[in-house]
């Protein structure tokens, strides 16, 4: 399976990857291996992002708890089963970008 990127912009995109991270707890099923969120901000202090990051760390430590040491595609469905990779913080308050792949900073991210 594959990683889904998920871009959250601003606080209401944190708002919306904690509902996906609290949709994943649940169970709710998606044909991906991993979610990794990316999120643009213009404000590094957003009560919003710490919720979600906290949110998404706690939701790990329950997926590492039951998923640790297997194969994850036997547990479709069931609760905490998808990944979710600690949210890529973008700060575009007084940055200039050329394009989207400076932006995301491309070139550094895993494949």
């Amino acid at each position: 399976m594959a990683k889904v990127f998920v871009f959250g912009v601003g606080g209401t995109g944190s708002r919306v990857l904690y509902s996906l991270t609290m949709l994943m707890a649940a169970g709710v099923p998606i044909n991906a291996s991993e979610i990794v969120p990316i999120i643009i901000d213009t404000d590094s202090n957003n009560g919003n992002l710490e919720d979600c990051k906290n949110a998404i760390r706690e939701y790990n430590k329950i997926h590492e708890g039951f998923y640790n040491n297997t194969d994850g595609n036997d547990f479709n469905g069931h609760f905490y089963r998808t990944k979710i990779a600690m949210p890529r913080e973008v700060n575009v308050s007084s940055q200039k970008y050329k394009n989207l792949e400076d932006l995301l900073q491309y070139n550094q991210i895993d494949n």
